[in-house]
């Protein structure tokens, strides 16, 4: 037997008095088409179990394929009676009134039992939108599946890399915190002997005054201010190049723990306030002539 195809139909083509004459009568052949796969689908449930006691195979197959159905469509027809049976009141009544091609898609075994409950309470109403649904949320679940899958190669390949290097991101840190900070009171206390010398060198008497000795004092002064900054500008290098964040290690910082992420955190506030004293030093540094 012939299926019948359906599609949605453009009512905006036509008048709207004509268009609501043309939906009810749609609605009109949706039932008539509804109780007819519902009677048919009872016939050929009602048969497959007939032939069910015949051991010969093939056999219920035969016979409706001699009744002109496919084997799609039988299944089909079976599937939306077995789903009528299982349904009551509104559910029911909202069941009976969709288009065939929408009873076929919420009647499969394997329908979407969200999508499905979204058609029996009316929020869907036509195939095309259940299918664009079930599309869409077939893509999410992909993608979720997909993130899962990234997130645990770079799970693996952060534990690869721990179990090649024993040094941590967080002893690294820590130990180049220290460092700096250590380089930071160095600086301060070379900062401080600097200014109580110049300060000293102001106070002399000018009688005593030695304008050679007084330059030769202030060379040896830049220099040592300069090597300080020298020696810290180097360590904040070697801190870059240790910590440079790259994509793999971004990725692998974001897949830490919260306690590690925690104590990362309070180790960069430390690192920022270091920062900070050292620009203010830099933007109130007066060269010593």
């Amino acid at each position: 037997m012939n299926e019948i195809q359906t599609s949605d139909f453009d009512y905006s083509l036509v008048s709207n008095e004509l268009a609501e004459k043309l939906k009810e009568k749609d609605y009109t052949l949706i039932g008539l088409h509804s109780k007819y796969s519902k009677e048919v689908g009872k016939v050929l449930y009602e048969a497959q179990r007939d032939f069910a006691d015949y051991n010969n195979g093939g056999l219920f197959e035969k016979w409706y394929t001699s009744r002109g159905f496919k084997k799609t469509n039988v299944y089909q027809y079976i599937n939306i009676y077995s789903e009528v049976q299982n349904l009551n009141g509104g559910q029911l009544e909202v069941f009976e009134g969709l288009p065939k091609t929408l009873q076929v898609e919420t009647s499969k075994k394997n329908a979407d039992p969200e999508l499905k409950e979204q058609v029996l309470s009316g929020d869907i109403t036509t195939h095309k939108k259940y299918k664009e649904l079930e599309q869409a949320k077939q893509q999410a679940e992909q993608q979720t599946e997909q993130a899962k899958k990234s997130e645990q190669i770079m799970q693996k390949q952060l534990e690869e890399s721990e179990s090649k290097k024993p040094e941590t991101i967080e002893v690294i840190k820590e130990v180049e915190s220290e460092d700096l900070q250590r380089q930071l009171r160095f600086s301060q206390k070379e900062n401080e002997r600097l200014s109580e010398k110049q300060e000293h060198h102001k106070l002399k008497d000018t009688t005593n005054f030695n304008e050679e000795e007084a330059k030769l004092e202030m060379k040896k002064l830049q220099s040592e201010a300069d090597r300080t900054t020298v020696e810290i500008r180097i360590a904040f290098k070697k801190l870059n190049d240790r910590v440079s964040v790259s994509r793999y290690l971004s990725d692998a910082i974001s897949c830490g723990n919260d306690y590690e992420k925690k104590k990362m955190s309070e180790e960069i506030t430390i690192t920022e306030n270091i920062l900070r004293d050292i620009k203010t030093a830099i933007l109130g540094r007066k060269e010593i002539n």
